[in-house]
């Protein structure tokens, strides 16, 4: 399996948000400042979307609702910290995603992969990684 993210340009925004809008119905994906937006492809197919803010907080991160169920959404995590880390050189400590308090599907992924809640904020977990 083949993951790829790749840097959304301007001319792919309005595809992505169409899709973006189905999962987070008030977000709007926008390149400017600070925000690194990541289209993520599986074999070359595809699959999901991420934010990258300020080169440390994951804003928002989805995997197709079709895509969903067989570990995929594992597999690009997984991906995304090797991508950012090795080849976008972000530093692992700074690294943190915000989940709402009532996504479960998300909760679940990052407790079980390494992710703990270190602060509430408002109705928002915000989750960092352990280090072993």
């Amino acid at each position: 399996m083949s993951v790829e993210f790749k840097l959304a340009a301007n001319s792919e925004l309005d595809n992505l948000n169409k899709v973006c809008r189905k999962i987070f119905p008030n977000f709007t994906i926008r390149n400017h400042n600070g925000h690194e937006n990541y289209v993520i492809y599986v074999d070359k197919e595809f699959v999901g979307f991420l934010n990258l803010y300020e080169g440390k907080m994951f804003q928002k991160y989805f995997i197709l609702p079709e895509k969903r169920g067989n570990g995929l959404g594992k597999k690009v995590l997984v991906a995304a910290i090797d991508f950012f880390i090795n080849v976008r050189k972000v530093d692992l400590n700074k690294i943190y995603f915000l989940v709402k308090n009532n996504n479960k599907i998300a909760y679940d992924l990052f407790a079980k992969n390494n992710f703990k809640v270190v602060k509430n904020i408002g109705n928002l977990h915000k989750f960092k990684r352990i280090i072993d």
